[in-house]
């Protein structure tokens, strides 16, 4: 992970929400539900959306957080489990791979047109495989458990 998403994930002004979309049942993708399922630090607002961002839309709205961080599997042309901070302006370049109904640039426009000074920082983990299987790649574990440890040490 490298210093600017670090920095990122460090900067704690006012109240942060970490919000991880994935499946379980498409091999890498499952990267976001396995860190929030692995985050032991009871200082950080964690939401395991999994494949329905959608349904937690209104509880991040009513949480009025100052920053809400999304981790989601993306292919932007990486190395599997890199990590890359993804360009809110640009999520239409990337393939983004869970399989939740609405797309994450409008459920964001929904959380921005209450919450007008929010900052959203998205982070993307570049796949390896999102076939239907349980389990993920060694590349994208390890890439996840680098998140797990570092939201555990805030």
């Amino acid at each position: 992970m490298d210093e600017k998403i670090r920095t990122e994930l460090m900067t704690q002004t006012g109240k942060t929400v970490f919000v991880f979309i994935g499946n379980d049942l498409r091999a890498d993708d499952g990267a976001g539900p396995y860190i929030a399922k692995n985050i032991r630090n009871d200082s950080v607002k964690i939401i395991n959306a999994e494949t329905v961002f959608e349904n937690y839309v209104e509880e991040i709205i009513e949480l009025k957080p100052d920053k809400i961080v999304i981790f989601d599997c993306a292919f932007f042309d990486g190395k599997p489990g890199e990590i890359k901070l993804l360009d809110e302006n640009k999520l239409l370049n990337y393939k983004m791979i869970s399989t939740h109904s609405f797309p994450l640039n409008a459920l964001i426009n929904v959380i921005k047109s209450d919450l007008k000074n929010i900052k959203v920082i998205i982070i993307g983990i570049q796949p390896e495989s999102v076939d239907y299987k349980e389990g993920l790649s060694e590349n994208v574990k390890k890439s996840s458990d680098e998140i797990i440890n570092f939201i555990n040490s805030l």
